[in-house]
Parts: C-alpha cells; structure tokens; sequence
C-alpha cells in the first residue's frame, strides 16, 4: 500500500471513529434531556400532559439519532472490507 493510499485510510479511519462517538454522545444527551423533562413533569403542581408533544419530538430524534449509528456502524463495516 502506497503512502497516499495508507494515510487516507487512516484518516478515513479517525473520521469514522470520530463520527461514530458524536452519534453516541448525541444519543447521551438527548436521553439525559428526556430525563429531565420527565423529571420536570413530576413536580404536582404542573399536569401530567404538559410537555407530551416535546416529548414525542424527542423521541422521534432519538430515533432518528439511532437510526444515524446504525447507518454509520454500515458505513464502518463497508470501509472495512475495502481495507482488506
């Protein structure tokens, strides 16, 4: 494998580790914001419905988010047969 080649994987490699780590931490952050707005709801003096639409958003990111590390653990699996 000539330099070029070897150093491009390598980065390709950094990038997709990169990516994959920001789709975790975004999954993170949106189940600690979840746990917050949950949190927030159960204070008695406000209603159980309050928030119900944001929550349902959020979980369609969440989602969405999943989904996103799924397409990228593809896209890891797919580079790693090239590299072979």
């Amino acid at each position: 494998m000539n330099t070029t080649v070897q150093n491009d994987a390598m980065n390709i490699k950094k990038l997709i580790r990169e990516a994959e780590a920001v789709s975790d931490e975004v999954m993170v952050a949106c189940a600690r914001l979840k746990q917050a707005m949950i949190s927030a709801r159960q204070n008695p003096d406000i209603g159980v419905d309050v928030g119900q639409k944001a929550l349902m958003r959020l979980t369609q990111a969440e989602q969405q988010a999943l989904s996103m590390s799924t397409s990228l653990l593809r896209v890891h699996a797919e580079m790693s047969k090239i590299a072979r």
